[in-house]
């Protein structure tokens, strides 16, 4: 009898509180604490929420299907994710959500608040007309011994703000805007 109610799974114990990145649609993502472990995984199997890998951390968000109905948060490198969502580490190999190191904590709130759309009607940080002058004067500025911004992160922001712009027009066209 007593091997029988080994087999039987224990409810989780890991009640601990975990630090974890909150971003509303529009808003800056911000620090929350969840209070319990056992809540939250009980929550991603109720309402069914996906666990999506990003760099380094996770991201709990609504599946596709939920995804619809919502308004667009952040634009990734090929999709998009929509409605609120969590950022949070996970120990792979003890299969355990963790808290988000502070590390990550100041990176992913920059780099979210990059990729989080102004408006559906985007418009370029930088006008096209005017993106070979801009190249030329990084190039000069970079150049020069008292130059304080790099041509490559120049570039690197032209290239983020041209992904960024590409892919809230290709978003607008499936809607059938202009």
């Amino acid at each position: 009898m007593k091997e029988c109610c080994n087999l039987i799974p224990v409810k989780s114990n890991n009640r601990n509180a975990i630090r974890v990145l909150y971003k509303k649609i529009g808003q800056p993502p911000e620090v929350k604490i969840i209070d319990s472990i056992y809540k939250l995984k009980r929550t991603i199997v109720i309402k069914k929420l996906n666990i999506i890998p990003y760099q380094n951390v996770y991201i709990i968000c609504h599946n596709k299907k939920q995804m619809k109905s919502m308004e667009k948060n952040v634009i990734l490198d090929f999709s998009h994710i929509a409605g609120d969502f969590l950022v949070l580490e996970i120990d792979r190999r003890k299969r355990e959500f963790k808290s988000i190191s502070q590390e990550n904590i100041v990176w992913f709130t920059e780099d979210l608040m990059n990729r989080s759309p102004v408006s559906q009607d985007i418009k370029p940080k930088i006008d096209m007309k005017s993106f070979a002058s801009y190249i030329s004067n990084g190039i000069k500025r970079s150049n020069s011994p008292k130059s304080n911004t790099s041509f490559e992160h120049d570039l690197i922001n032209v290239l983020n703000n041209i992904q960024l712009t590409l892919s809230c027009l290709v978003a607008n066209n499936k809607k059938g805007g202009n």
